[in-house]
Parts: structure tokens; sequence; C-alpha cells
């Protein structure tokens, strides 16, 4: 599962590298509060929705293994 508060972490330094502040700060507290208790596809597809809105893209989190890996921005 992804972690809420590291995936806020990474969009918050996002938001000051990309210049969308307000824009990303909002949608990493969406997107974090939808993640909890989504699984499989249904994580997949918000996290696609999010990249394709936002223009950012959320590198993969595999579970339980190599934790958190670096976002960039697109």
């Amino acid at each position: 599962m992804i972690d809420k508060q590291t995936l806020t972490e990474y969009l918050d330094i996002s938001s000051i590298l990309t210049g969308r502040g307000q824009r990303l700060a909002e949608s990493s507290q969406v997107i974090g509060a939808s993640l909890t208790g989504l699984r499989g596809v249904a994580r997949r597809i918000l996290v696609r929705s999010f990249e394709r809105d936002t223009h950012v893209t959320l590198w993969r989190i595999a579970p339980k293994t190599a934790g958190c890996r670096p976002m960039s921005a697109t």
C-alpha cells in the first residue's frame, strides 16, 4: 500500500519544482486520501488520472519491496 504521508511529501516537493504549488498541494491531499484502501487496478487508474491531469509522473511504488522512488516532473 502506498504511504499517504510519503506521497503527499513527494507531491509537495514536486509542486515547488514545477511552480504549480497550490494545484498540486490540493491534488496531493485528494489523491493521498483516495489511495487509502485501494489496490491493484483501482490504484493504477487513479495514479494515471492524476498524472494525466497534472503532467507530473508518479513513480510506481512496489509493495513491500524497494520502498519509495523519487518523482520527476514531466
